[in-house]
Parts: C-alpha cells; structure tokens; sequence
C-alpha cells in the first residue's frame, strides 16, 4: 500500500459547501498532519472537473474536454508524487449518474491505494425539497411532481445502489447520517482526524436564505417567460425586491409532497432498512427516523399562495 484515499462523495444538499469551505481554510493545517487535498481539477474548492471527466454527470450538461482530460493527466501526476501519503478529494459531482463504469474508473484512479469513499446521506423527503428549491433557483421550471419524475429516472433516491455501487468498485465506504447534527465531527472521524476536531479554523457563518414555497412557485412562473441564461438573474432580482417588504417570504415553508414522490419514498423506506441494517445502526433513528412519519407531517403542509406576491409585484 502507498496511503489511503479518501473520497467525499456528497451528496448534494448534505453540507458539502461547508465541509470543502472546512478544508479550504484548513489545507496547511491537514498538510501538516500527512493529508493532501489534492488540486488537480479543482474549481470552486471541489474536485469538479475529476469528476465530470469520469463522466459523473448528466446527459445535458456541456463539458470543455480539454479541462477534463488536463484534470486527469493532473491527478495522475500527483497521486505518483504523493506516494506515501494520504490523500483526500471532495466533490458532491461524484454522486451525479452513479454506476460502475464511472465508480470503478475513480477508484482505478488510485492503483495501489486503499481507497474510502465518504457519503452524507439525508432522509429523502427533506433531500427532495432541497434539490427541487435549488432547481427553481438555478432557473428550471418544473413542478414539484415533474421534478421528482425526472430526478427517479436518476435514481436519486436509491441510497443502498449508491452504496454498493462503490463497494463493488472495491472502496470501503463510510456513511454519514446527516439528522445526527454531528456534520463536521463525523467527517474528521471517517478521514482520522478527530484530533483536529478542536483546532480546525471554522468559515464565518453565512445566513442560508431558503425562501418559501410562495416565492419560489413565483418565480418558477415568472422565468417561463425568459431565456435560460436570464433565469438565475431573475430570480436573484426578485428575491432582493421581495426582501425589504414581505420579508417573511425569505422563511422557509415546505413544500407539500407530491403523490408521486410518497409512493417512491416509502418504496425507498425498505432500502434504507437494509442500509441501515448492514451498517449496523439502528433502523428506527436512521436517517431521522421513518419516512411514513415525515409523510404524515406533510399532510398539514398547505400549497403555494402566491397572491400577495403578485399584488405587490405587478402594483
């Protein structure tokens, strides 16, 4: 063996900004204690064009082949001059159109190596109404219903594929429970360095506007009208118009589950059984608890009202 890898792998809305964010401020400080972040393909504090050059991405997302292929000839060269150490990569992309061609290339990667793959699961109820806000922010326009029609196809929500996808690449691979609240804590103790726990220089906190369901379907009907470039702008515009008078529409409101997403999700129940059976963790505090009991409190969650956004807007 020459060191171990370690692979944070998302998923996306589990807290990978601030992990990365974590290990940003702290390379020197991981540095110092035989860790490498590496920074071959590196953008935005992730290992975003590793993964898009293993093709851990969707169909209609456009790549520069060139970033892809300099991102791999990169990371080659620094895994043969780290020997010895350990290593440790992070992007939430490593978790986009998983399956065992682009897991077993990733693994490939590191020939010699032990290589663990960090995921931070989260219950699928609250994992969906976080894609879905992110969706209306970066410019789609799907309903809730369509949107989780389009992320099944993905297979999103099968979190026991995932996990033996990367078992059968031959990684070892550490879940995280993302309800334990324990976020950074578990994470230095999947890469063995719990020691650092105490001294690791910590990101300013940053206020995390999750705007109500009432904007959000605002705006979902307002961008219909717009090109796909100007959508993201739009939204950001109407937020900050929004926010000095009808600030409680910056609070955030659920929104209610779909028909379609209850019958996926309490399908999906028995897998997290069995994940958290294999795991050894108890199956009735996993994940936060039984998705049929998260079902039930969607019930009391009202639609969208997006009357009195439209009386102010368009005043």
């Amino acid at each position: 063996m020459t060191g171990k890898v370690y692979i944070h792998v998302g998923l996306e809305k589990t807290g990978s900004t601030y992990l990365q964010s974590v290990i940003g401020i702290n390379e020197e400080l991981l540095e110092s204690n035989d860790m490498k972040f590496l920074r071959a393909g590196r953008e935005s504090g992730h290992h975003y064009w590793v993964a898009k050059a293993l093709n851990f991405k969707y169909q209609d997302i456009a790549i520069d082949p060139t970033m892809e292929r300099k991102a791999l000839e990169e990371l080659a060269d620094e895994v043969e001059e780290a020997a010895g150490r350990t290593l440790l990569l992070s992007s939430e992309h490593f978790d986009f159109n998983v399956d065992t061609g682009n897991t077993t290339r990733l693994v490939k990667m590191f020939p010699g190596r032990e290589v663990h793959i960090i995921m931070v699961l989260r219950n699928q109820v609250d994992y969906s109404r976080s894609l879905y806000i992110e969706h209306l922010k970066w410019g789609g326009l799907r309903t809730y219903g369509e949107f989780i029609r389009h992320t099944i196809k993905q297979k999103r929500y099968n979190f026991l594929r995932r996990y033996r996808l990367w078992q059968e690449a031959g990684a070892r691979v550490t879940v995280i429970d993302y309800s334990s609240g324990r976020l950074l804590k578990d994470f230095l103790g999947a890469i063995e360095l719990s020691n650092l726990t105490d001294i690791l220089e910590l990101p300013p906190s940053e206020q995390n506007v999750t705007p109500s369901i009432d904007l959000m379907e605002f705006v979902r009907l307002v961008n219909q009208g717009l090109p796909p470039a100007n959508r993201r702008g739009n939204y950001e515009k109407i937020v900050h118009q929004i926010s000095s008078v009808l600030p409680d529409l910056l609070k955030k409101r659920d929104f209610p589950i779909p028909p379609i997403a209850r019958e996926i999700f309490m399908q999906e129940e028995a897998n997290n059984h069995k994940l958290a059976s294999i795991l050894d963790l108890p199956q009735e505090h996993f994940l936060g608890g039984p998705i049929i009991d998260r079902l039930k409190d969607c019930d009391l969650v009202p639609g969208p009202d997006i009357r009195r956004i439209v009386d102010h807007y368009f005043s």
